[in-house]
């Protein structure tokens, strides 16, 4: 769930996903309303003075506005967090309107990262010692340096996926988000234990021998669904072959003959 929607659009734009004048608006107006609930009209009062800025022209002014204010706090407390609901509910729309458009504008920085894991991926897999790591050889050593910060960019990605996935009301993360395909179901199993076991599940999923992709709705959809599809073409085939094979066995039977 989204606690902060300004921080959560900030860290998506630092790795690409844009927004529209719709979220900048949604964001401004959270912004004066965030001012409005954590303003001290007194304590501000205080600081104008000192800064020089209260005069004998506008201090009857100042006082009685910062007055007015300090008695009606609750009232715009209550007021400024229901604009600032509103404004939250109107970022969780469009984000989960424009879901597969955030995912594609996040796949350059995932792919960027998940490149080197998957290199480290190829000679060792998480969690490895210092001391196999060395033994590994020298293209090990090399694919491990830069592993810690790819990881952290990924594991970063993974959350906000998540927190997208929720606001357009997806079902919950699944290893077909990050692989680009598996053969058939069997695969896709040995998928979902990488991913799920020790380690980091990025990591796990590249040593066992998975293309990392970070994939939309659909695109997921379409991995389990290909894997699916191949399990059940190979069932239907050692059925048909069993059939067959029985029906070869009692040819040659004397009731097969009769009949």
């Amino acid at each position: 769930m989204i606690v902060n929607y300004p921080r959560f659009l900030s860290d998506l734009a630092k790795y690409g996903a844009t927004h529209d004048a719709a979220v900048t608006e949604a964001l401004a107006v959270t912004e004066q309303a965030r001012a409005a609930r954590h303003a001290a009209p007194i304590e501000d009062l205080r600081a104008q003075y000192a800064n020089g800025e209260v005069t004998r022209d506008n201090a009857r002014a100042l006082i009685v506005e910062a007055a007015v204010l300090a008695a009606g706090a609750e009232r715009i407390q209550a007021a400024a967090a229901e604009v600032e609901a509103a404004a939250a509910g109107t970022l969780r729309r469009w984000v989960g309107a424009h879901a597969d458009k955030i995912v594609k504008e996040l796949r350059p920085a995932f792919d960027k990262a998940a490149a080197l894991v998957q290199v480290a991926g190829q000679h060792f897999p998480p969690g490895v010692s210092d001391r196999d790591l060395i033994a590994a050889g020298s293209k090990a050593v090399a694919a491990n340096e830069g592993l810690a910060a790819a990881l952290d960019t990924l594991n970063a990605i993974r959350t906000l996926r998540i927190d997208v996935a929720d606001c357009a009301h997806e079902s919950e993360q699944d290893v077909t988000w990050w692989i680009n395909g598996a053969r058939d179901m069997q695969h896709l199993a040995q998928a979902m234990w990488a991913y799920n076991g020790a380690g980091n599940a990025f990591h796990a999923l590249a040593h066992a021998g998975f293309t990392l992709r970070m994939n939309t709705a659909a695109e997921a959809a379409k991995v389990a669904a290909g894997a699916q599809a191949t399990t059940d073409a190979e069932e239907a085939a050692a059925r048909e072959a069993e059939l067959k094979e029985y029906r070869e066995s009692w040819q040659g039977t004397p009731w097969a003959i009769a009949n």
